[in-house]
């Protein structure tokens, strides 16, 4: 292969993978954050006030662009992460263009593509998805500073703004700047680029600060906001003690890089990480002081600035390190392949993978370890070296789709839920998973109106109260995977109906779902809901089991 003709083909080989996994990976919404970003950007684009107060409604960048796709195309989750399918690609292109060389091509396309959280989050509406274009924006800008000092001191000062305005994280990189100019002012090259990059910065930070002093009064609305929401939430380190502080910065980022799959792009990496530092080679030299900076932001740094708290390091997170990764793998890849010195170091590293694999009773990811480890320490040299690399690089990522689709298998829960939503007499309430009635509005997407007899199991003490005359529970077993505290409810709401008048004269139950349907028989309860001075109309005593009171109705909003 000619190197003229590698980049296109290289390109194309990655981008039809990455596409494939677009549409054949795709399992559904996350029935968390997604839900929001589409909401907001459905209200942006229809110019109505966003329904939330927090941090979130800042993040403009993360629901801007999937909020323009769902108001031109149709408001879907589909087309919602269809940005973070243009983010990709767009990464993928721009970290191409750095070399005109076949190794690095070769591997910086296995390494970019095959990241299974990565790939995950592409189908999805996160920022953390398009925030993986603006986090290799700057190192890319970086390399041609000395170049077009004005056009990449420009651009790398638009990318801080919009990262930030999409994902807070992005201040992780924030030292990079400061950290190559000091190199630059060292060596004595040229310093216009940081001339145009501080000059761009002022404009383009007094821009934001005024907006919102304008609208908010308060320059600072979103950095307060993120003190507020950071301080509050259930992972924050205010109140857990040093004890668990000095477990979240010594020990426990390696437990998560090795059990969400990234330890494998450290321990290859390593090798770029070194040589870009000490050598200050372009391209390398840039991405290993981006890469450094995310590694140690999310080890060290702290979300607020009145107490320390670490970054929770969520795998959704992490994904911004795979770009910055991935070239000083490629970079490096003659380094890591050849000289006998840097096998040793990445072959510790691997070992360290396998022990923590194998103490955390991850036996698959231990396995998956220990497989890559013996074929780079015993066959690098070997012919068939790469194409087995491949396979094993590969494997996880259609291991973790037909997982995820098995254990999810959203389109045929969507299909259910809304045919039992829509079959059911809108006087009759229905019970199902907290997530999905926080998700009911994507969920009932193409239902005319949103239905106001829709519950949520958390509430069902409340709606139990109004005694209706019947009732439907419709439970999505995927909570058992992703959402295990929802047992909680189911348990204490079956604890009481095995107690109560009420008795299931309806079933059905599969792999991913269940639904039941359930009246009361006991005559006094029949006779107390007659009565119910909620009724709007009178009732007809023959047909009462379908009635069920306005009080309850008014239970489920």
């Amino acid at each position: 292969m000619s190197q003229k003709n590698s980049k296109s083909i290289y390109f194309l080989t990655g981008s039809l993978f990455l596409i494939g996994y677009w549409i054949f990976g795709y399992d559904g919404i996350t029935f968390s954050d997604d839900v929001y970003y589409m909401q907001f950007g459905r209200d942006f684009w229809r110019g109505l006030e966003l329904r939330d107060s927090s941090h979130f409604t800042e993040r403009w960048g993360a629901f801007l662009f999937s909020g323009l796709f769902t108001h031109l195309f149709g408001y879907t989750d589909r087309w919602a992460s269809v940005p973070s399918l243009i983010s990709y690609l767009v990464s993928f292109y721009l970290l191409l263009h750095l070399k005109n060389e076949n190794s690095y091509r070769f591997w910086l396309t296995l390494f970019f593509c095959t990241q299974a959280y990565f790939l995950h989050f592409l189908p999805k509406v996160y920022p953390d998805s398009i925030l993986v274009l603006w986090v290799i924006l700057v190192p890319f800008t970086a390399v041609y500073r000395q170049k077009y000092p004005f056009w990449m001191g420009m651009t790398m000062a638009a990318t801080f703004m919009i990262g930030f305005a999409t994902k807070e994280t992005m201040v992780l990189l924030l030292p990079f700047p400061f950290l190559i100019f000091f190199f630059d002012w060292k060596n004595g090259n040229n310093l216009s680029f940081y001339k145009w990059f501080g000059a761009w910065s002022i404009l383009i930070l007094g821009i934001y600060f005024f907006i919102n002093f304008i609208k908010y009064q308060n320059a600072f609305f979103h950095i307060d906001a993120i003190h507020s929401n950071y301080y509050t939430w259930e992972f924050s380190y205010h109140d857990k003690g040093w004890d668990a502080i000095f477990k979240r910065i010594t020990y426990e980022p390696v437990l998560v890089f090795v059990l969400r799959s990234f330890w494998i792009w450290i321990a290859f990496s390593i090798s770029g990480m070194v040589i870009g530092i000490s050598t200050k080679e372009k391209i390398v030299f840039e991405f290993a002081m981006a890469a450094l900076c995310l590694i140690f932001g999310f080890w060290f740094m702290s979300s607020s600035l009145e107490f320390y708290n670490p970054i929770y390091m969520n795998p959704r997170h992490l994904i911004i390190l795979v770009g910055p990764l991935s070239v000083l793998v490629a970079m490096s890849a003659k380094d890591w392949i050849n000289k006998p010195h840097w096998k040793i170091r990445i072959s510790v590293l691997i070992a360290l993978g396998i022990l923590v694999g194998f103490i955390l009773k991850d036996l698959k990811m231990a396995a998956y370890i220990t497989g890559m480890g013996l074929l780079f320490i015993f066959f690098s040299d070997h012919q068939l070296f790469k194409p087995a690399f491949v396979l094993l690089m590969i494997f996880p990522v259609v291991a973790s789709i037909y997982f995820q689709i098995e254990t999810k298998n959203y389109p045929h829960f969507k299909e259910q839920f809304n045919q039992y939503v829509s079959s059911t007499d809108m006087q009759t309430p229905i019970i199902t998973n907290n997530f999905v009635y926080f998700s009911r509005e994507i969920l009932l997407s193409d239902a005319p109106a949103l239905p106001k007899n829709l519950c949520q199991v958390g509430d069902w003490e409340k709606i139990m109260n109004q005694n209706p005359g019947v009732f439907k529970l419709f439970v999505y077993k995927y909570y058992q995977h992703a959402y295990p505290e929802e047992q909680e409810f189911l348990t204490s709401f079956d604890s009481w109906l095995s107690t109560s008048t009420y008795k299931i004269v309806e079933e059905f139950e599969d792999d991913w779902i269940q639904t039941k349907t359930f009246r009361i028989i006991s005559s006094e309860g029949l006779f107390q809901s007659f009565l119910s001075p909620c009724s709007e109309n009178p009732v007809d005593i023959e047909s009462y089991p379908e009635f069920i009171s306005g009080s309850t109705i008014a239970a489920c909003q």
